[in-house]
């Protein structure tokens, strides 16, 4: 088997993207401008296969949206939301579109991302020699190429449940192989996949729905393949702030309750919730504030959440069973 690079030999020389093949691709937008450039100069500088980018932007201030939708590429379609409607519902747009204009093949993905010329060539190309229902591609660092963001990923409940993104291939690691976990930074859908499990789930705003939708198509059997040979950059540093900052102690946290409320139950989380607490006692976010306090905050709200979630679901079940 050949090598699946943008250097050398193709791992799937004999079958490229046929050019009457559109790869759709779902991007959301939210004060996406200083990532906004490289992004596009990716896009229109694809060489072998056709593309249709819809992009989704959740009421940016910095004109991002304006921006590109005054590029005027025909290829280029900017839905708007008056307001942050969240990653999730946000993305679900874009996918409604992409599977009305019939899209076989949609691709979510972020755009604080760089890819090369027949990267989208490559990717629908191992997509059909593999017959993949779910694929994605090895995920570096944008400022570190060498390094690996995402090189497959697992689920771990050694300690509680999370998801995890293995950061190295395994020695001697095959050129493509199933994962249970893939990023929604780049997650390559078949609409045959979109209407079997369905789009993401909506009461995630932002953070864990890549989980949720992976643990859908694990329980659908559905594997995931990686492309450990097929390399996208990724800009890290775009979230301000990063990890520590109290927007993404809040979101993140929030979620986190929510996927463990829905897969776990409430003992759980609970269980869970405390574990954290301790763990992340004394830790301060960008700030300089404790942390234990918003986390806790936003734990409460996920709890919260999905407890009201949970009461609807119940609620509309007895008036169907009625």
């Amino acid at each position: 088997m050949g090598e699946f690079s943008h250097a050398g030999d193709k791992l799937f020389p004999a079958e490229r993207a046929d050019q009457g093949d559109i790869i759709h691709i779902v991007t959301v937008l939210y004060n996406s401008a200083p990532v906004l450039d490289r992004f596009v100069a990716s896009l229109v500088a694809q060489t072998n296969t056709r593309w249709r980018l819809i992009a989704i932007d959740n009421a940016s201030r910095d004109g991002c949206a304006d921006r590109l939708a005054a590029l005027g590429d025909p290829r280029i379609v900017v839905l708007r939301n008056p307001t942050n409607t969240g990653f999730a519902r946000a993305t679900n747009r874009g996918l409604r579109l992409a599977l009305d204009e019939g899209g076989e093949f949609i691709v979510l993905m972020n755009n604080d991302v760089e890819f090369a010329p027949d990267f989208l060539g490559d990717l629908l190309a191992a997509r059909m020699k593999l017959d993949a229902q779910a694929i994605t591609p090895r995920i570096a660092y944008l400022r570190s190429p060498d390094k690996a963001w995402y090189a497959g990923g697992h689920f771990d409940s050694s300690w509680i449940f999370k998801s995890v993104h293995e950061e190295s291939d395994p020695p001697d690691s095959p050129d493509v192989r199933a994962v249970e976990f893939a990023s929604g930074c780049c997650l390559g859908l078949t609409r045959a996949v979109l209407e079997r499990v369905g789009l993401l789930d909506e009461r995630f705003f932002v953070y864990w729905e890549d989980t949720d939708y992976c643990l859908r198509l694990q329980a659908a059997g559905i594997p995931i393949h990686y492309l450990r040979r097929l390399t996208l950059l990724h800009d890290s540093s775009a979230l301000a702030g990063g990890h520590n900052s109290p927007t993404f102690i809040s979101l993140f946290y929030r979620g986190y309750m929510q996927i463990l409320m829905k897969y776990f139950g409430p003992v759980y989380t609970l269980r869970a919730m405390l574990r954290l607490l301790v763990k992340h006692k004394g830790h301060r976010d960008s700030r300089g504030a404790l942390a234990g306090p918003r986390m806790l905050g936003a734990m409460m709200r996920g709890l919260a959440l999905s407890l009201l979630q949970r009461r609807d679901r119940l609620r509309l079940h007895e008036q169907v069973a009625g």
